[in-house]
């Protein structure tokens, strides 16, 4: 049995609240059957921990999360599944959820990131992750340092599997009117999604990021299949 559900539940003010009356439903239905309860983007979660600025607060707030994920993984909570994004500090300086709050405690994105996978991991519970490729400020040595430091994040265990997708326009989003003026989008015709595209978990090629160019996209495809754990759409569709 799978159940899904986003940070915007966990995110909010009452949200530890809110999981652990989740927590306390799951409990009700539990079956000796483990559970496979996907949280997308847990690492917001466990950031939103270092926002206020009171120690005994933040203290207060880190072993709550802790203790909240401790108990996850007591009902069968096995894996969770997270957005990294980047990795290249040129990058990331575009992205919102870094940019609007750092927080306390880290000198940079990787270490809040790294920090996020040992709690869940020291919890029992294996993490996935995304990484998006095509965002603002994207180039040639941003790619190769997201993918150097994702894959020592895999090698030295604190990852479980990891996800290439690249940066596709959608309707009325904040990226796509950014890049209006640069772009020519599709949201009408349904996409004939050939390799190297079919290697991405999401990867339109009607509406792909300007930024990245064939030689990038085939670069992306070469070097996480080799060096990441990944997997293609295709197996993302089979277990759906």
């Amino acid at each position: 049995m799978k159940i899904k559900f986003d940070d915007n539940l966990l995110g909010c003010a009452d949200g530890l609240k809110i999981g652990y009356a989740l927590i306390e439903n799951l409990r009700i239905i539990k079956t000796s059957k483990e559970f496979d309860i996907e949280l997308n983007s847990l690492v917001e979660t466990i950031r939103k921990s270092y926002k206020n600025p009171a120690i005994l607060y933040e203290d207060y707030r880190i072993e709550g999360i802790r203790l909240f994920l401790k108990r996850l993984h007591e009902i069968g909570c096995s894996y969770v599944y997270i957005g990294i994004e980047s990795l290249s500090p040129t990058v990331l300086k575009h992205i919102h959820k870094y940019a609007k709050n750092p927080g306390a405690g880290f000198t940079t994105w990787a270490d809040k990131i790294e920090h996020a996978l040992d709690v869940c991991n020291l919890a029992g519970i294996h993490v996935g992750s995304s990484v998006l490729f095509g965002l603002p400020g994207e180039t040639m040595e941003t790619i190769e340092h997201t993918i150097t430091h994702v894959e020592k994040l895999a090698k030295d265990g604190k990852l479980f599997m990891v996800s290439p997708n690249l940066l596709t326009y959608h309707p009325a989003t904040p990226i796509t009117r950014m890049h209006s003026d640069r772009i020519r989008t599709n949201f009408v015709t349904l996409p004939i999604v050939i390799p190297p595209y079919d290697r991405f978990e999401e990867a339109n090629p009607n509406n792909i990021s300007y930024l990245l160019t064939p030689e990038m996209i085939d670069y992306i495809n070469q070097q996480t299949s080799v060096r990441w754990i990944t997997i293609n759409k295709q197996e993302i569709l089979a277990t759906k």
